[in-house]
Parts: C-alpha cells; structure tokens; sequence
C-alpha cells in the first residue's frame, strides 16, 4: 500500500504506510502525516531518517529522493547507522510519544512505537539507496545524514542493552557539570599566570556553555564535534584576553593574531558539520539563549514591580515624579498637568488602535488645567507653602526634598519631616449627677 501525501509543496509517499500504520497508535491521514514530517525534521532529524530508512518516506520522482526506493528492515538500518537495535526503537519511540503528545495531550504506554520484525542479515553492499560508510557525497549530506562519515567524527559507540530514558540531569552546580559533560577541571590550569577570581569567571562561562548546547550532547553523532567545537570556544576566549594585555607592534601579538585565525576556521568547521548531520543545532542554539534573555526580562520586571517606588499612582507618573512636577518658586508654577495625564491615559488604553483619535474637548481639558492651577494659587495665598526663591543661595533658594511637604513648617526644618507625636489625652467631660440629687 503505497501512501501520499505533500510537504513543503512537495508530494511525497510511504512504501511501507501499512507497516507504519501497524507501529503507530494513531491513524494516520495525508495532513498528519505532514505534521508528523515537519515534527520529525525539525526536532528529531536523527529519527526521521531512521523512519524514511525503515518505512520508505520518499520524495516521489524518478531520482528525486536519494535513498531509492529500496526500504531497509531494522537490522540493516541499524547496521547503516552502527546503532543496536535498542537505541533505534528508543530515538523512533521518542519522536512518535512527542507527536501524539503535542497533538492529544498524553502520553502513556499505549502511544509507545511498534517496530515491525527486525528481519535477517545485514544490507547487501550495492543496494539501492544504501551509502556507502567511505562516501561523502554533498548532495547527500543534508538530506540523508546520518549515513555521511566525516573525517573528526568518531562512531558512535554500540550500545550493549535498550537505554532508558532519563529524567533531566542535574545540573545545579559546576562540579556537577563538568561530571556529566565528563571535562576534567585540569583544563582550567594555564600557564599564564591569572587570578583565581579570573579562574572561577571563566570555569562558570564554560559550564553555562555546555549547558546552552546540552541537546547537541546528547545526540551520539554529534557529542564529538561539540565537545572539540567547546574547547575550542574556550581558547578562543583565552586567545582573545591574551590579545588585549599584548602590544599590537609585538611578535607576541602576530603569532596570537595568526593562532586566533587558525582556531576560528576549526571552530566553524566543526559547526558547519554539526548543521550538516542535525539542521536544528542552530535553532536550538539561537532558542535556547533567546530564553535566557526572556528569563532575564522576567526578573527585571519582577524587581521593577516589588518596589512601591515604581507604582504609577495616576496611572502615568510615580509618586516622586508627582513631587517633581507639584513643586513651585517664587520664579515658576507647578508643572503638574492633569490634562496631559488624561490624554495619555487615554492613548494608552488604544494603543493598538490604527484609527484611534482623542474623544476629550479641548476646552474640557484647558478647563481642568485651570481649574488646578486655581487651587493650588488658592492654597499659596494662605502664606503656608514654602516658595523657594531660585536665585538665592541657601536653603531658602532650594526645593524641599522629597518626601517631604512643600509647607512653611517643613521646610524650616531643613528640609526634613518633622517628628508626628503621638495624641494627647482628652480630658473625660464631667459627670452630672444632678438628677440622682433630684430624685432623693
């Protein structure tokens, strides 16, 4: 039963769609099918091509799709990728469970993958579809590459029994970093003499770095590419602190300039591989510091609200900045606009309005300003308000702090809140008793 189905404005076909059909618990439809592509290809590119191996996911066209039309059983699969059996049913396993977990909601023991009979023998030499373990080909290595061998890329190791996922790793400390990325703290003693407070700033940068690009570990064809990208990261590092404490005129500078040169082609072809066996090791990089900035915003907003200094109390302004424009001298009136705060009040309330205009008169908003200005000339009059004059010297030609009352008596005080005393004690009234002497 051949099935078809289009992705990326591509037709595409199963071979094997009743083998897969049997494997997966959910009924597949030519739309799933190309969510279950799009899944595979951009969060778990090493199962997708384990699946296109194993079910015969092709491209449709004479040519167009390089693994032929020759499907694989899963002996021969895992012997075109040199991995067991187990870790095959694992990485297929994990991809399926995520799809079903995104589109139902669960996941349990009935959305685990049936495999189909792993089948005898090992795939012949010139089959079809097949490459070759000492062939490199470009066309192949973005669209099949878990078959490219490339020159710093160790196997991956067999493994002897069926992995189990594991939960989340901790990794709280850097002690416990370095354990489970298996680096030793040697790396961090260098010849140069340096601080230990510069020791322990770039042991900490090393283990936030291998904790941003934790999922290119974790892949077995990857894990020796970013452990060789990593330490060359950190020489980089050094090369570059190096650079700045030597003269520019120096041999000592050229020599460091030319090793730096040297490192950066290294470094970038060791990414460039790293792209080319998994397309999302970028994405996953760039995401994954994306959500530290986004975490980082969090704690800044979280700061900014905890503090009572920073509550709007009309709405636009704080309570110092209300201090700041209700102050007055002898040379200016206050500041203080209510109109203007009504307006953008109110602008703010749409601001996602393109065709948004103000609905508050004009004379509306010059009455309330008036009307403002004529309280506080009113309160002025009563001689309780200190008016500084600005073109003395003195504490009779500055503003009166903030927190503190703009009146006469506040500001004789140098500027500070008087002490308030507590309430004296009323006198009880007195007691008539003039109606117990009338009644006896």
């Amino acid at each position: 039963m051949v099935f078809e189905y289009v992705f990326d404005n591509e037709r595409w076909h199963v071979i094997k769609f009743g083998y897969l059909q049997r494997s997966v618990p959910i009924e597949l439809t030519p739309a799933l099918m190309a969510e279950l592509h799009e899944f595979g290809t951009r969060e778990h590119a090493e199962a997708w091509q384990l699946l296109r191996l194993i079910y015969g996911a092709r491209k449709m066209g004479k040519g167009a799709d390089v693994l032929g039309e020759v499907c694989e059983s899963v002996n021969s699969a895992c012997a075109v990728t040199n991995i067991s059996p187990g870790y095959l049913k694992m990485l297929l396993s994990k991809m399926i469970q995520g799809f079903i977990l995104r589109k139902t909601g669960k996941t349990d023991d009935t959305t685990k993958l049936k495999l189909p009979s792993a089948g005898p023998g090992r795939p012949k030499s010139q089959r079809s579809g097949i490459i070759p373990q000492n062939r490199q080909p470009n066309a192949v290595a973005k669209t099949a590459p878990m078959a490219v061998n490339t020159p710093t890329l160790a196997p991956a190791p067999v493994a002897d029994k069926t992995p189990e996922i594991s939960a989340e790793p901790n990794l709280e400390t850097m002690d416990k970093v370095l354990a489970y990325f298996k680096f030793s703290e040697d790396i961090f003693d260098c010849d140069s003499p340096r601080s230990a407070l510069e020791k322990l700033e770039e042991q900490r940068w090393f283990c936030d770095r291998l904790k941003e690009i934790r999922r290119i570990f974790d892949e077995p064809m990857t894990k020796g590419l970013a452990r060789q990208a990593v330490i060359n990261e950190l020489l980089l590092r050094r090369t570059d602190v190096a650079m700045t404490k030597s003269d520019v005129s120096s041999e000592q500078f050229a020599a460091l300039q030319q090793t730096k040169t040297l490192l950066e082609q290294s470094y970038r072809s060791q990414w460039d591989q790293i792209d080319q066996i998994i397309p999302y090791a970028s994405a996953v990089q760039s995401k994954t510091t994306f959500a530290g900035v986004i975490s980082d915003v969090i704690k800044a907003v979280q700061k900014y609200k905890q503090s009572n200094e920073t509550t709007l109390i009309d709405g636009i302004f704080t309570k110092y900045e209300i201090e700041i424009l209700m102050r007055q001298a002898e040379q200016h009136e206050i500041r203080y606009r209510p109109s203007l705060t009504l307006c953008w009040l109110e602008a703010k309330r749409h601001l996602w309005d393109a065709n948004y205009k103000s609905t508050l008169p004009v004379r509306v908003l010059k009455l309330l300003d008036a009307g403002f200005r004529e309280g506080v000339a009113k309160v002025n009059e009563s001689g309780e308000v200190f008016l500084p004059d600005l073109e003395k010297d003195g504490p009779e030609g500055e503003y009166f702090d903030l927190g503190v009352g703009p009146f006469a008596g506040e500001a004789e005080t140098g500027n500070k809140p008087q002490a308030v005393e507590p309430p004296k004690e009323l006198p009880l009234p007195p007691v008539d008793n003039s109606h117990e002497i009338l009644s006896s």
